[in-house]
């Protein structure tokens, strides 16, 4: 199970750097323009079925991006049941996917610093994609020899 998560995350690390060297390539690794607007009429709405709708769509759409590094850890952990190792495995899930959620909403909370980051982004989107990519296949390669 472990190895099914490393092979993902270098398969997406792979698509990530392709659509930077082919923007026409057909598989990205981004929501389809079609959820926007089905995600748009939910949140205006604001009720708790809205919420849990919209949970469920942004968590089928994002699943590509966020279910390499989850699938990963869990297939490790049942690969590898030592408390220790179990332990590691938990700490290299959270440098991997909560340490970067958490300073998303870090300098999500400050206006200021997003306006620049936003600024930034746009101006190197390719180089953000290109690293983006190299980063999975990095961790998918680690995660296959440990």
């Amino acid at each position: 199970m472990g190895k099914l998560g490393a092979g993902l995350l270098i398969i997406f690390g792979i698509l990530n750097i392709v659509n930077e060297f082919f923007p026409k390539f057909p598989i990205r690794l981004k929501l389809p323009d079609a959820t926007h607007t089905a995600m748009g009429r939910l949140m205006k709405k604001a009720s708790f079925p809205a919420a849990f709708g919209l949970g469920v769509l942004v968590g089928i759409c994002q699943f590509p991006c966020m279910g390499g590094p989850y699938l990963m850890i869990i297939g490790l952990l049942r690969d590898q049941m030592t408390y220790a190792k179990g332990f590691g495995y938990l700490l290299l899930y959270n440098i991997i996917l909560i340490i970067p959620l958490v300073t998303v909403l870090w300098i999500a909370a400050d206006k200021m610093l997003l306006a620049k980051m936003q600024e930034w982004k746009i101006s190197n989107v390719g180089r953000v994609k290109l690293w983006a990519g190299l980063i999975m296949i990095i961790f998918g390669i680690l995660i296959l020899y440990i």
